[in-house]
């Protein structure tokens, strides 16, 4: 939700001769080395548009004008003091070989459309202290070769505030302690084989 606008690098310049030093090549590239007091900067521009400036206090605005390509041949580390933004009008694609860990406080996910995680002919596992799903006015689809539920206790319950249908193709097996079965209408039991 946090948003941000690019940095306008002319806020950094404060060049006073003599101290703002600049090689412009003849295609037009600029390499400039400022010593103004307060103002120090050091600037890359690349005829096409793109360029990296360094201002005084460190801070630094990078903007490329075609395609960027980072390519490292060993391991890549990034630590980051603050907060860490991406604004990305297409898609993102991220692969890895050797898999993805992932540590966090919190995590949020807000889609307008689709969310789909495959795993293929893995093993799919949510471990946590309390589950929710929610499909609001949606409906919930579970499929499997096999459903097993654990309930530790009677306080876990199913309410349904309209009608409910199970089918059954096979043999219905239901073994409890006690049963109860109570009905704020009637209460119908047929059998095509009798009841034993």
């Amino acid at each position: 939700d946090d948003s941000w606008n690019e940095p306008d690098p002319s806020v950094m310049y404060g060049a006073i001769y003599p101290y703002n030093h600049v090689h412009q090549s003849e295609s037009g590239h600029i390499m400039e080395i400022d010593d103004t007091p307060g103002k120090e900067r050091l600037h890359r521009y690349h005829r096409a548009g793109t360029f990296e400036e360094i201002g005084a206090l460190g801070q630094r605005v990078m903007k490329v004008a075609n395609e960027n390509f980072n390519i490292t041949l060993s391991n890549d580390y990034t630590a980051i003091k603050g907060n860490k933004y991406e604004n990305i009008a297409g898609k993102l694609d991220v692969v890895t070989q050797g898999g993805w860990f992932q540590r966090s406080r919190a995590v949020d996910i807000e889609t307008s459309g689709d969310f789909s995680i495959n795993a293929a002919s893995s093993k799919f596992s949510v471990n946590s202290e309390d589950i929710v799903l929610d499909a609001s006015q949606g409906s919930v689809i579970i499929k499997g070769k096999s459903v097993t539920i654990h309930k530790d206790d009677a306080s876990n319950s199913e309410v349904v505030k309209g009608n409910e249908i199970k089918k059954t193709g096979g043999k219905f097996v239901h073994r409890v302690g006690s049963y109860q079965v109570g009905s704020r209408g009637g209460i119908g039991l047929t059998s095509g084989l009798g009841v034993t």
